[in-house]
């Protein structure tokens, strides 16, 4: 559709010159935005802000404009998102970051300063063994975190991430990544994609989500140009006022976007106003000469960039044409120059080309750009090593399967060695899907299927898809013959457990377990050890220490005959830990620390790192041997650190060690090392013993509502994970919330633990549900005294037959419930709330042993021995400011006053306790029941702010929650 321009629009001739605005109008905003955020990377740290807009809303040109106005001293780093998507280089902002800095650098230089994990983005250069490194993708994005650590100490860094609605998954996981992790250094993350794209469906909206929960990220959208903005746009381009109809037509038809103003300005010459985007960039491309027209539809079939050497070889034009061709579209702003290619102006001008081509022309392009790359692997758009990806693209386009199928299997192979495993496994996925559909000596080429199907499921697993892998593995299982390729099945059973453990089916993950060990039974390879050795482990991981005994043995016994060091150090991994909890140290902790030794002696970095977490674990529960736990741990982050070891594995000794710390009462340094941990957002049990840690942290300092956010994202990262290391915590943080939010709900929480009693990880737990059924309780509660009996009965029962070791430590959480018992019972008693006190320190349980002198204070002070209540009344008060247990200092406090005991600096008055005007009016809304963040919108203070207020409040009223704050409140008439 068109329509006819008034009288007098024809004084603007053919074409304007320029189709571009020479100054950008109408976003001096998010201008600002972005120059001060870059300012004040040297105050704030790192920072990121995304952009966004619809197509054509001029995201590109704001970058731009920001990038060329920096000073000398900030560096830029570029990276784009390919048109094709996940067809193509996996974490292709990624690759185009690495090889500007080799074109900066020179390529021998950049290797040095990139890194091994690195290194292969750079021309000429490989990936890595995946199966000889301990850490996956997190290494490798680890490794790109400390280059920008390295860049930005030489001066602010500015990293811009284009059209990330095209971005594969590994390059959304990096996003994500570099999200949380740039706030270290003083860099400046910059992101844009088009809002126009986000179906309900796209991936990138997840992730924008997550990411505008941090404080560091700062979202923009690029909103319609206003009229007067338009009006000076076009007033630029054609360098001088247009008639006033013309004006009004571009103005309401561009709808405030500059792309379409643009257009529809330099389309005009035809006479028409065409209404439509096709219209408008047809109208003003239909006037190229054939050489420009012919070059850009090769470009539009190549993507939006594209090397001038691929043009060369494609185009049936000769060099005069050719040359002739690109100029026009150079000239006309179809096309921009680059360095060795050309881009099109906007990726709408290449979807617009793109759509115009005819079924044929695509798939002879599509032909024509894989017989060049066959002939050329150098003109792939990431280098002759990422040929694979794009060459499988082209032949898929032009019915090749054949070079699809080989292409596919190529492409996922380098994927994979680059940790990009999404993307491996969709490439060894299309693959598959093609195997049945090629020729024999096609298929004779690669691997067998049932391999192809082996490797996209440990990518699944990798990637954080394990039930698609376990899929995968079904599917291999059932192409095997189980007579002939029963060491091959037997293999893939011992990986089948592994990802439905992963995918939290443990009891799938059993059964799978033992038809590997049935399959391999009387085997002697290194299958049959991998399999025994799961199963161990399995086991373990379960609780079930003593059933994982014996194929612990056997996997160790195969893994030493046929010389196995992987499957060694791990069979001796799970072997130690299961005979440490089960109280036999003499043999547990030498194996554990065997495993420890043979991976240092054999470069297995991730076992070495596995065997120093599970060391201290070990010494810590159920040994109790918590100084020996923290020596283990520093050794383990200083090998470590040696040895360059990143990622998920050596996140998770940072975590036991922080626990280590939690334990010791050194609230202040576990804090710091968790504040280390860069992949605690990670889906899976990691995820959620980093948010389960920090929520534990958070609610013994009285900050509940953060304890309810930690507690709320641990069941999101792993909703159906149900062993003993993911259950307890959880339910030990939500039993603490319930006290410091002054209710008494046990729920389900016994229900949870009982069947895992066998593990010492559910003790504390167990203690900290005793207390709630205590005050349940004394609430008038029956089920509360139900509760207690229950739990000393699963303490009594473990204790039967236990060993020395076990023994001892189960006497100890006994003594504790002992006394609960008789606190609900109206019998509270000094001497059972002296042997908890005894029991916990012993055991090195700071909170625990802190919350039993509370008890043992308030004990006394009801059996009027006032100066024995006083004096531990005291002791238990400084102790507990000294570590930040806000809620059990305050609870010291109020029964003082109870009690009338005096505390140094503490007054035993009644009144309003020292509070604030401030603090008197958060009072006010905590009566009403008001969350932090409720108190903060209303008082219009950060909250954060409002729960510092709270925690004060709780230490002066000496109350134990905000419930009994409240109460106090009321009573006191403040």
């Amino acid at each position: 559709m068109t329509s006819t321009l008034p009288a007098g629009a024809d004084i603007l001739g053919a074409m304007p010159q320029r189709v571009s605005a020479t100054v950008m109008v109408g976003r001096d905003a998010p201008l600002d935005t972005l120059r001060g955020s870059v300012a004040a990377l040297a105050a704030t740290g790192g920072r990121v802000v995304v952009v966004g807009g619809e197509a054509g809303a001029g995201k590109t040109r704001l970058v731009t404009e920001f990038v060329d106005g920096l000073g000398e001293g900030t560096r830029v780093l570029l990276g784009g998102c390919l048109e094709l998507g996940e067809a193509l280089l996996p974490l292709a902002p990624l690759a185009g970051i690495l090889r500007q800095l080799g074109q900066e650098l020179g390529d021998e230089q950049a290797a040095a300063e990139v890194g091994p994990e690195l290194a292969a983005f750079l021309p000429g250069r490989s990936g890595g063994n995946v199966e000889s490194l301990w850490s996956g993708q997190a290494s490798l994005f680890e490794a790109f975190s400390a280059l920008l650590d390295r860049l930005s100490s030489q001066g602010p860094l500015v990293l811009v991430l284009e059209d990330l609605h095209w971005a594969d998954r590994s390059t959304l996981d990096l996003l994500t990544w570099l999200s949380r992790t740039v706030v270290t250094s003083p860099v400046l993350l910059v992101a844009t994609y088009r809002s126009d794209e986000m179906r309900r469906s796209h991936p990138l909206r997840a992730v924008l989500a997550e990411m505008s929960r941090l404080p560091q990220v700062e979202r923009l959208e690029l909103e319609p140009l206003g009229e007067a903005d338009v009006v000076a746009l076009l007033n630029d381009i054609q360098g001088d006022a247009l008639p006033a109809e013309l004006t009004r037509q571009v103005v309401e038809r561009s709808e405030g976007n500059p792309f379409f103003a643009e257009e529809l300005l330099a389309a005009v010459g035809s006479g028409s106003m065409p209404l439509t985007l096709r219209d408008i960039l047809s109208a003003r491309l239909d006037k190229l000469p054939e050489p420009a027209k012919e070059v850009l539809r090769i470009a539009a079939a190549a993507g939006r960039r594209v090397d001038h050497r691929l043009l060369e070889v494609v185009a049936s034009l000769g060099p005069d044409e050719l040359d002739a061709g690109l100029r026009s579209a150079v000239e006309e702003q179809a096309l921009v120059a680059e360095s060795d290619g050309f881009r099109f102006r906007h990726a709408l001008l290449q979807e617009a080309v793109h759509e115009q081509l005819l079924p044929g022309e695509r798939t002879r392009l599509a032909r024509s750009f894989a017989d060049a790359l066959l002939a050329d692997p150098s003109l792939a758009g990431g280098g002759a090593a990422a040929v694979d990806a794009e060459l499988a693209h082209h032949a898929a386009a032009s019915h090749d399967l054949d070079l699809a199928f080989t292409s596919l299997v190529r492409a996922g192979r380098r994927a994979r060695s680059l940790f990009a495993f999404n993307e491996a496994r969709r490439h060894y996925q299309g693959a598959i899907e093609l195997a049945g559909k090629v020729s024999a000596d096609a298929a004779a080429s690669v691997p067998p299927t049932w391999e192809l199907l082996r490797a996209a499921a440990f990518c699944c697993r990798q990637s954080g898809e394990p039930a698609i892998g376990v899929g995968h593995l079904r599917q291999a299982i059932s192409l095997l013959d189980e007579e002939t390729d029963r060491v091959a099945i037997g293999g893939l059973y011992a990986e089948l457990s592994e990802g439905l453990w992963i995918n939290g089916e443990g009891d799938e993950a059993l059964v799978a377990a033992e038809e590997g060990v049935r399959l391999l039974t009387g085997y002697r390879t290194r299958e049959a050890a991998e399999a025994f050795g799961f199963r161990a482990r399995l086991l373990m991981l379960l609780g079930r220490f003593d059933e994982a005994v014996e194929p612990g043995r056997l996997g160790v016994e195969i893994a030493r005959e046929v010389d196995a060091p992987l499957e060694l150090s791990r069979a001796e991994n799970a072997l130690g830990t299961s005979l440490a909890s089960l109280g036999e140290i003499d043999e547990g902790l030498p194996r554990l620390k065997e495993a420890i030794e043979i991976g240092r002696r054999n470069n297995i970095g991730a076992d070495t790192v596995r065997g120093y977490i599970n060391l201290v674990s070990s010494l810590k529960t159920p040994i109790d041997d918590v100084a020996q736990a923290e020596v283990w741990a520093r050794e383990g982050m200083a090998f470590a650190k040696e040895h360059g070891i990143t990622g998920s594995m050596c996140d998770w000794l940072r975590m036991e060690y922080g626990d280590v710390l939690i334990r010791l009462g050194r609230w202040a340094e576990a804090e710091d090392v968790l504040t280390e941990v860069r992949t605690g957002f990670s889906t899976g049990v990691s995820g959620l013993y980093f948010e389960v840690s920090h929520g534990l942290l958070a609610v013994t300092q009285g900050n509940l509502e953060e304890a309810e956010d930690h507690l709320r994202r641990s069941h999101e990262l792993a909703p159906i994970i149900r062993d003993p290391q993911a259950i307890a915590p959880q339910v030990g943080v939500r039993m603490l919330i319930e006290l410091g939010r002054g209710r008494h709900e046990v729920g389900d929480a016994i229900d949870l633990l009982a069947p895992h009693i066998l593990d010492a990880q559910t003790y504390g737990p167990l203690a900290l549900t005793a207390r709630v059924c205590t005050v349940a309780a004394l609430a008038g509660d029956p089920s509360g005294i139900t509760g207690l009996r229950r739990i000393q009965e699963l303490f009594e029962k473990r204790s039967d037959g236990a060993n020395a070791v076990q023994a001892g430590n189960i006497a100890g959480w006994l003594s504790v419930v002992a006394a609960e018992i008789a606190r609900a019972e109206g019998k509270d008693d000094p001497e059972l709330w002296a042997a908890a006190l005894a029991a916990m320190t012993e055991r090195v349980q700071a909170e625990h042993a802190l919350y039993a002198g509370v008890r043992l204070a308030d004990a006394l002070g009801s059996a009027d021995r006032l100066d024995e209540a006083t004096e531990q009344a005291g002791r238990t008060h400084q102790a507990a400011l000294a570590i930040g247990a806000v809620p059990l200092a305050a609870e010291v406090e109020m029964l003082a006053r109870k009690h009338r005991l005096k505390l140094p600096g503490i007054a035993t008055t009644q009144g309003a306790a020292g509070l604030t005007g401030r603090e008197r009016e958060v009072l006010r809304l905590v009566g009403q029941g008001r969350t932090n963040r409720e108190i903060g919108t209303e008082l219009f203070i950060s909250e954060k702010t409002a729960s510092v207020h709270v925690s004060n409040i709780l230490a002066k009223l000496g109350a134990a929650n905000r419930g009994e704050a409240a109460a106090i409140g009321r009573d006191r008439g403040i």
